[in-house]
Order: structure tokens, then sequence, then C-alpha cells
């Protein structure tokens, strides 16, 4: 792939998310503990990308 990785689209993840039952049914502590887990693996992505591009 070739460009600049700038990470997730936060609204086409939660337009997506909104659809797995799984997740809809989760309290919403839960789904808060989501989508912090999916910002730390965002992180960890761009931060491995950086350094595999130098």
């Amino acid at each position: 792939m070739a460009g600049v990785r700038v990470g997730l689209n936060y609204q086409a993840v939660d337009v997506r998310i909104s659809k797995i039952p799984d997740y809809v049914e989760l309290p919403l502590h839960l789904q808060s503990d989501v989508w912090q887990g999916l910002a730390v693996m965002e992180r960890a992505c761009l931060t491995v990308w950086s350094e595999q591009s130098k």
C-alpha cells in the first residue's frame, strides 16, 4: 500500500460495529472498553508501520 497511514476512520468503525449484535448488547462501560482497545491497537499498528518505513 502506498500513501500515508493515518489511522482508523472512527465514523466508519462506528457504523460497522453498531451492526454486530454482540457489541450492541454489551453494557455501555464495556462498549467503551472496546473503543479503548481499538485505540490501543491502532496506536501500536501506526507505530510499527512508522518504524518499518524507516
